[in-house]
């Protein structure tokens, strides 16, 4: 809880070069924290919306060579179902490159 006793409305939490299995952990959360004011979480990993994002079989390869290089990022974000509810629709994924190989350029999963 906050200072003034509040519960958070929204937490969001990036994990850098983690092995954490965050599906497994949502998944545990949400059996144990039914009726938390923290009811909802969506998580995203970076190399595989990296993959699901590219159509080029090369530049797919080339992201996952880079994501193990550089390391992976992971995003979690909590919310009150009470207070906010998610959009299926919309996306938010994008990539910010840093280098070029091969005249492709290549992102930082870690941007």
């Amino acid at each position: 809880s906050r200072d003034d006793g509040h519960s958070a409305d929204v937490v969001f939490a990036t994990l850098q070069e983690t092995r954490l299995n965050l599906t497994e952990w949502v998944t545990e959360y949400a059996s144990h924290c039914r009726g938390a004011p923290l009811d909802c979480v969506l998580f995203q990993n970076a190399r595989r919306e990296g993959a699901r994002n590219t159509n080029s079989r090369v530049r797919g390869w080339v992201e996952g060579a880079a994501a193990k290089y550089n390391g992976n990022l992971k995003s979690m974000l909590a919310f009150g179902s009470s207070k906010f509810e998610e959009d299926g629709d919309a996306t938010l994924f994008g990539r910010l490159t840093e280098a070029t190989v091969a005249g492709v350029p290549v992102p930082n999963p870690k941007k």
